[in-house]
């Protein structure tokens, strides 16, 4: 690689990184285009040239996460393994990824939970559902092979990916009281396992 060419790739990287840090603290509106570049040590037919406007970097950050979730899909969610070491598989994967890439996944949350601020629409949905699926999908194959007991596939799918969810914001708002990587190991093998004490049914007594 050229060092022109490693250069121009060096200097998208920073954008996108000063891009995503300032839409997160500042929100889409309050940050200038000027802000970015001037974070990234860029001048603005830089920023222009890679993504063409404030709002073509905000939606390159998000089509990246796109990008980032279907690859670890496609890597981690097929294998060999049942359905609980599959679900395990790809949930600490996912984990790992968002320990590398904390930055963007606080990005993320700031446009679930916060005000729009004018930004450019976005299905974030194209986010969210392809986890919601695979996870459904392994359940499901799960309950059929009777490894799984034979509840909704739904609500054992939301059940389990609120636990990857919470665990990594615990972790950002958190750190101090955030389980860490072995603590979701721990909470899934609490949800496959079961919290609740079996007990012996109660025999009836003749009077």
């Amino acid at each position: 690689m050229s060092p022109s060419m490693s250069d121009d790739r060096t200097a998208r990287e920073r954008l996108l990184v000063a891009a995503v840090e300032l839409f997160t603290v500042r929100g889409y509106a309050a940050t200038s285009v000027r802000e970015i570049v001037e974070a990234a040590e860029v001048t603005k037919p830089v920023l222009y040239y890679h993504f063409g406007s404030k709002e073509g970097i905000y939606l390159e950050i998000l089509a990246e996460l796109r990008r980032r979730l279907g690859s670890l899909l496609a890597d981690l969610a097929a294998g060999e393994g049942g359905a609980r070491a599959r679900i395990e598989r790809l949930f600490l994967g996912i984990y790992d990824e968002f320990e590398q890439q904390a930055p963007l996944v606080r990005f993320l949350n700031g446009i679930l939970w916060g005000p729009t601020q004018g930004a450019p629409p976005f299905d974030v949905e194209s986010l969210h559902r392809p986890l919601h699926d695979h996870v459904q999908a392994i359940v499901v194959e799960g309950i059929a092979r009777g490894e799984l007991r034979p509840a909704d596939p739904e609500e054992i799918t939301i059940a389990l990916v609120a636990l990857l969810a919470f665990s990594m914001d615990l972790q950002l708002c958190h750190p101090d009281w955030g389980l860490g990587r072995t603590g979701l190991a721990r909470l899934l093998d609490l949800a496959f396992t079961g919290v609740a004490v079996a007990t012996p049914a109660v025999q009836e007594t003749s009077r």
